[in-house]
C-alpha cells in the first residue's frame, strides 16, 4: 500500500548520525503535536468533550456587573449516549471468507477470531471510540502484537505473547504534516506513550540517565505543589512508524540525542499502519474529520441564553416593589435584594405597613420565549437528525399522530443506517488486522483448544503455513 521512499547516500541533508536521525524526529514530532492542539482549539474539539461533562462556560452580567452562571442545558450529552444505545449495543459476530485454501480453514479462523474479539473486549473499546467520533470528529484504534522476553541471541527466552486490539486517544496520535486521508497517505504515523519513569528504565536499557517529567495531564501548579514528585514523574515517549523504510523508532522526550531503543523492522505481514481511523463526517481540506456537535453547537449556546433570560426575569419580578422614601433603610434594603434567609427587614415608616411597602405583581414571562426556544429545537433536530423520543423525551408534532412520528423516526433511521454502515467498516478493518497478526504469530496449542478440533484437521488447514521444527 505505502510506496518506499529511499535516499541517496550521498544528500547532504540525511542525517548522518544517530544524535541527528533523533533529533529530526523529535523536530517532526513537535511539529505534529502543534498542528494537532492548534487544530483541538480551533475546531472546538477540546470544548466539546468539556461540554459532554456539563462544563459550559457562559455567563450573564447583572446591573451591578457581577457575572451570573448559566444554566446549562446538556444535549451534547443527551446525544452521544443515544448516539451509542442506536448504533452499538451488541457483539458482532465476524464471518470469514476464504479467498485462498478451504471453507474449514476459514471457518477455524473465524471461531478464533470470535473468541478473541471477546477476550480482548473489543466491545468496550469501540464504545469509547463512539465518544471520541461524536465530540472529536474522529477515534483512533490500534491493533497490535507484544512479546515479552528475556536474554539475547541464543539465550533469548519468550515469556509471553500478547494480542491487543484497543482504542488510542485521540491526542496520542500524531502523524507527518500534509497528509490529507490518514492513515491512507501517511508518511509516518506516532503515537505518544506515557509510561511509569521505573518501568521505562527497566524495558530500554537506553533510558537508564533519562530524568522524568510531568505527566501530560498534571497541570503545572500541581506538579510544583506535590510532595513526592517521583509518584508523578513519567517517561513521554513516542513509538514511531516510518512507511517509508518500514522501521519502527523509539524517541523520548528529555533524550534527544539517541533513539530509546533500537528501529525495528515492520512486521513481514504487515503492510499497512496498525492505526484505524474511524469518522462520519469528513472536512473539505481537513485531514481531520468534524465533529458531530460543531454544525449544531450554536443552537445549544442561544437556547441556554435564552432559559437564563427567562430564569433572570422571573427572579427580577418577583422581587420588584415599591417603598415609601425612608420606610426602609439601605441596610434592610440590601438583606432583601440579597435574599437573606432569616433576615430581619426593619420598617422605619409611620402608619400601616401596607402603605409604605407594595410588591408588584408578578410579570407574565413573554410567549416569545417558548417560541424562540422549540424554533431553536426544531433547527438542532433538522441539522443532527435525532428528535427527541431517540433520547426517551417527548417530539412536539403539527398533528400528534403516529403517522407523522413514524416518518419523523424514519428519517431519523436513514442517517442512523448510514453511520451504522461507517461502524461497520470499521470493525471490518479491526478485523482484518486482527487477523492478520494472529496468522502472523499462530499460538498452536491456543487455536486447537479455542475451535475445539484435533490437532491433525488444524495442521491439515494451515497448509504451508505449519513449520513442524517450530
Amino acid at each position: 500500500m505505502y510506496e518506499s521512499v529511499t535516499t541517496k547516500e550521498t544528500d547532504p541533508k540525511k542525517p548522518k548520525t544517530e544524535a541527528e536521525e533523533a533529533g529530526l524526529w523529535h523536530q517532526r514530532i513537535s511539529i505534529a503535536k502543534k498542528c494537532s492542539e492548534d487544530w483541538a482549539n480551533s475546531s472546538g474539539a477540546k470544548r466539546f468533550c468539556e461540554e459532554y461533562k456539563g462544563k459550559f462556560e457562559l455567563y450573564f452580567k447583572d446591573r451591578h456587573g457581577k457575572n451570573i452562571d448559566v444554566p446549562p442545558i446538556n444535549d451534547v450529552f443527551a446525544y452521544v449516549q443515544s448516539d451509542i444505545a442506536a448504533m452499538y449495543n451488541r457483539d458482532p459476530y465476524i464471518s470469514v471468507v476464504p479467498k485462498s485454501g478451504t471453507v474449514l480453514g476459514a471457518k477455524l479462523r473465524e471461531v478464533w477470531l470470535n473468541y478473541e474479539w471477546r477476550e480482548l473486549k473489543v466491545k468496550e473499546e469501540l464504545e469509547l471510540e463512539i465518544i471520541d467520533k461524536d465530540l472529536v470528529g474522529y477515534a483512533m484504534h490500534k491493533n497490535g502484537h507484544t512479546v515479552q522476553s528475556v536474554g539475547t541471541d541464543e539465550q533469548l527466552k519468550i515469556l509471553s505473547q500478547t494480542l491487543y486490539s484497543k482504542r488510542v486517544d485521540w491526542k496520542n496520535v500524531l502523524w507527518n504534516i500534509g497528509s490529507r486521508r490518514p492513515p491512507y497517505d501517511c508518511q509516518w504515523m506516532a503515537e505518544r506513550i506515557t509510561r511509569p519513569l521505573e518501568d521505562v528504565k527497566k524495558k530500554y536499557p537506553n533510558a537508564k540517565d533519562l530524568k522524568g517529567t510531568m505527566h501530560p495531564d498534571i497541570d503545572d501548579d500541581t506538579y510544583k505543589n506535590a510532595a513526592y514528585k517521583d509518584d508523578i514523574e513519567v517517561c513521554v515517549y513516542y513509538e514511531i512508524w516510518d512507511a517509508r523504510d518500514k522501521m519502527i523508532r523509539f524517541v523520548a522526550d528529555g533524550l534527544r540525542e539517541k533513539y530509546l531503543d533500537e528501529p525495528k523492522p515492520w512486521p513481514d505481514y504487515l503492510d499497512e499502519f496498525p492505526f484505524l481511523m474511524y469518522c462520519d463526517f469528513f472536512a473539505p481540506g481537513s485531514p481531520r474529520p468534524m465533529s458531530a456537535i460543531a454544525p449544531w453547537e450554536p443552537q445549544i449556546l442561544e437556547k441556554m441564553v435564552l432559559l437564563a433570560s427567562a430564569i433572570n426575569h422571573a427572579k427580577r419580578w418577583n422581587r420588584q416593589m415599591i417603598v415609601n422614601h425612608g420606610a426602609i433603610d439601605d441596610n434592610a434594603l440590601d438583606k432583601f435584594e440579597r435574599g437573606d434567609d432569616g433576615a430581619i427587614i426593619t420598617n422605619n415608616g409611620t402608619g400601616d405597613l401596607d402603605k409604605n411597602i407594595k410588591i408588584l405583581d408578578f410579570g407574565a414571562l413573554p410567549t416569545d420565549f417558548y417560541q424562540l426556544i422549540d424554533r431553536l429545537d426544531a433547527i438542532a433536530r433538522y441539522v443532527n437528525g435525532q428528535p427527541e423520543f431517540l433520547r426517551g423525551g417527548v417530539t412536539k408534532t403539527s398533528t400528534r399522530t403516529d403517522g407523522e412520528l413514524d416518518k419523523i423516526g424514519q428519517g431519523a433511521k436513514w442517517r442512523i443506517d448510514r453511520k451504522i454502515d461507517r461502524l461497520e467498516t470499521h470493525l471490518e478493518n479491526i478485523a482484518r488486522h486482527m487477523m492478520a497478526h494472529m496468522m502472523g504469530n499462530f499460538d498452536f496449542e491456543k487455536v486447537v483448544k479455542v475451535v475445539g478440533e484435533t490437532p491433525e484437521e488444524v495442521i491439515e488447514q494451515l497448509g504451508d503455513m505449519y513449520a513442524p521444527v517450530s
